[in-house]
């Protein structure tokens, strides 16, 4: 299966300010990740990613499927352990997801060794403290850089082929 990573990310490596602020992102990103979701459909994610997105009247829920990983599961589409989402994904034969985070989802996914590709969105600012893209413990990986795309002036996308 395929799993890309989606993020905004800061120069300094963060997706989101402390209190998970994400006021900085480009209004071109956005449009962007939203197109994204449409067309990967099954989106994974943490809990407080998941809540955020429920939330934003511009993205049209009807279209896509959550799958989200939290440590208190409440319902058939959140998942308390990666191979219970891995095990979902075999069965109802999902063959490629969109992973939008946050710092601790996309730290154990990529630690599980699931992410297969990396799409960043590299924005011309410093946020000195906040969410980072990956909250882990020290995974060291790989990545090929496989395209560099301008949005704007100062906004990038880079892709990466994860190396395990």
């Amino acid at each position: 299966m395929k799993l890309t990573l989606y993020n905004a990310i800061s120069v300094d490596g963060f997706i989101a300010t402390k209190d998970g602020d994400t006021s900085w992102v480009a209004d071109a990103d956005w449009e962007v990740f939203e197109s994204l979701c449409y067309q990967y459909r099954n989106l994974v994610c943490g809990r407080r990613t998941y809540e955020e997105m429920t939330e934003d009247p511009d993205i049209d829920q009807t279209k896509i499927n959550y799958h989200v990983l939290t440590s208190d599961p409440q319902s058939h589409n959140q998942f308390k352990y990666i191979s219970q989402l891995v095990d979902f994904y075999k069965e109802n034969k999902v063959e490629e997801a969109l992973l939008i985070g946050g710092g601790i989802a996309n730290a154990s996914l990529l630690k599980e060794k699931l992410i297969t590709d990396m799409i960043l969105s590299v924005h011309p600012i410093i946020l000195g403290e906040g969410i980072r893209l990956f909250e882990s413990d020290g995974v060291k990986v790989e990545l090929d850089k496989v395209d560099v795309k301008e949005l704007s002036d100062d906004l990038v996308h880079i892709y990466y082929r994860v190396k395990y």
